[in-house]
């Protein structure tokens, strides 16, 4: 179950992220307003993306069919969500539904949220998937060229690339 204290931005969560537009502004604008009310430590944050499963259904609400995309029943919803890694915020930052998961799909996806939230100004120190070979496919061939490495580098050139014990490293001595 999804628990949003704003009604309006979980209906907003819902709507597409296209490749031309990414993020619907509303959800920029919601993710923004939140960042100022944050202190500097916790705009570091895990990236996490996860599969939702919902039931099997079509419905027809406010004039759209829900839980259907290109004429099939959409079986599952992509979720990414972000943590703070160093205090308690935690938000879901888009929902997308769709009939069939594969790299490609994801990887677009993956590309527009971290450099939406890099404009935002979240630092993304971690990406947390399950062990999905989609997600596998995303890591070993879109992000790390073909063989997995410790680290990887952002969409965004601007972004610094960290290595995993590096991450650790500024993490222990920025904030412990």
């Amino acid at each position: 179950m999804i628990k949003s204290s704003f009604p309006k931005y979980l209906r907003t969560l819902s709507t597409a992220v296209t490749v031309k537009t990414g993020l619907p502004s509303l959800i920029v604008q919601y993710l923004g307003t939140w960042i100022k009310l944050l202190n500097s430590r916790e705009h570091n944050v895990n990236l996490i993306i996860d599969v939702v499963c919902p039931t099997d259904r079509v419905e027809f609400v406010r004039g759209k069919f829900l839980g259907c995309k290109n004429n099939q029943t959409t079986k599952v919803v992509l979720t990414l969500m972000i943590k703070s890694i160093r205090g308690n915020y935690l938000d879901v930052v888009v929902l997308i539904p769709f009939a069939k998961l594969n790299a490609q799909f994801l990887y677009s996806k993956y590309t527009l949220i971290m450099i939406t939230l890099y404009q935002i100004r979240f630092i993304v120190m971690v990406v947390l998937v399950d062990n999905h070979p989609v997600n596998r496919k995303l890591f070993t061939h879109f992000l790390c060229g073909g063989e997995l490495h410790t680290s990887i580098y952002p969409p965004t050139q601007s972004i610094v690339k960290f290595s995993s014990s590096s991450v650790l490293y500024v993490i222990k001595k920025k904030y412990l």
